[in-house]
């Protein structure tokens, strides 16, 4: 079932925190404060980006670092190809140049990161292991669709779904691991899995193929995963946040910043190749 809520916006502030990517109960023991609905699309459409490329086509992002007014924004590899422009589009309509970082290494891993530079003040994601989901637990899908039946006017699509397999011993090719039951659409590859109490656990990105091989997925070995699988399969896929974590610099405070970018008074940079007559 797919739901959009388009509500207003309260105010709402999001620390980024690592702190809660170490296994559930080693660290510390806090009960899970479960959010509103309201509250988890706020959350939600506060973090997550659309990331434009040159050539016209978009996925999702959502933003992980800010230092002063540098942003970092998570996305799929495959949103992003070397050698292209990329525009970071926030909800409320700015646009801005965004750079890709070439120097982060994620291992075949289908991520990839980007950053963009903005006086305004940004709501960044806040991380938890994915080891704290269950079974058929209520998890939730953002990003912004090529399709916008099912998005509020700004684009964006907040989704309802559930985890229906944690059974993997270990990721198909590109670090997908969860699997739920979210019919992703092109567009939202890049964008958030969050949990009830508002916490990314996962980056979206692989529906289940509707055509091809009989066995469409593979381990990174090249091994075939379907024998682990259940069926159905899951209809969407999603990358553990922890995967991203570990293979990012020593620490995200290190991360290279973009260089200066001119933009107009309003701090919003349109390209000619987005421009609107």
């Amino acid at each position: 079932m797919s739901v959009v809520l388009v509500i207003g916006l309260p105010t709402i502030t999001v620390h980024a925190s690592f702190a809660n990517l170490a296994p559930p109960g080693i660290a510390t023991k806090q009960v899970p404060v479960q959010s509103s609905t309201s509250q988890l699309y706020n959350r939600a459409k506060a973090v997550t980006v659309k990331v434009l490329r040159q050539d016209g086509i978009w996925g999702s992002g959502f933003i992980v670092k800010r230092q002063d007014s540098s942003y970092t924004v998570l996305t799929n590899e495959h949103v992003v190809k070397n050698g292209q422009s990329y525009i970071i589009e926030h909800h409320n309509g700015q646009k801005y140049p965004a750079q890709l970082l070439q120097t982060t290494n994620f291992n075949d891993n289908d991520l990839a990161l980007l950053q963009f530079k903005s006086a305004e003040s940004y709501e960044v994601a806040s991380l938890e292991h994915s080891s704290s989901l269950k079974d058929n637990e209520e998890v939730f899908m953002a990003g912004y669709p090529l399709d916008f039946k099912e998005s509020d006017p700004s684009g964006f699509s907040f989704r309802f779904g559930r985890i229906t397999f944690l059974g993997m011993d270990r990721p198909l090719k590109g670090g997908y691991q969860l699997g739920t039951s979210h019919q992703i659409q092109k567009g939202m590859s890049g964008g958030p899995l969050l949990n009830r109490q508002g916490k990314v656990v996962g980056i979206n990105g692989r529906h289940m193929p509707l055509w091809g091989p009989p066995c469409p997925y593979e381990y990174e070995d090249g091994s075939f995963a379907c024998d682990s699988l259940p069926e159905p399969p899951p209809l969407s896929w999603t990358i553990p946040i922890e995967t991203f974590e570990p293979q990012a610099p020593t620490s995200l405070e290190k991360l290279p910043l973009p260089p200066t970018i001119n933009t107009t008074t309003s701090g919003t940079v349109q390209p000619n190749y987005l421009q609107r007559e």
